[in-house]
């Protein structure tokens, strides 16, 4: 990703604690993201990814320590 601000938009998110595995269709809350990241913890992560038409994205995963998978992804793509 280069180095200059961007607006994402959430377009879907993906929750998987103890079992349940739910994906729903996002909000369409936005998500501005420049050069510098943030990490929220350590079991956060980002991955980049192109979409077919081209945009960019950033799928933003954390996950809570638990008995079972208990992890959060949401997807957000370039507006």
């Amino acid at each position: 990703m280069d180095s200059t601000s961007a607006s994402y938009k959430l377009v879907w998110r993906e929750n998987q604690h103890g079992g349940l595995w739910v994906v729903s269709r996002g909000d369409g809350s936005t998500l501005v993201r420049s050069s510098t990241r943030t990490r929220r913890g350590p079991f956060q992560g980002e991955t980049h990814f192109r979409t077919v038409n081209g945009k960019r994205g950033i799928m933003v995963e954390w996950e809570t320590p638990c008995g079972l998978i208990c992890r959060t992804a949401s997807y957000h793509v370039e507006e």
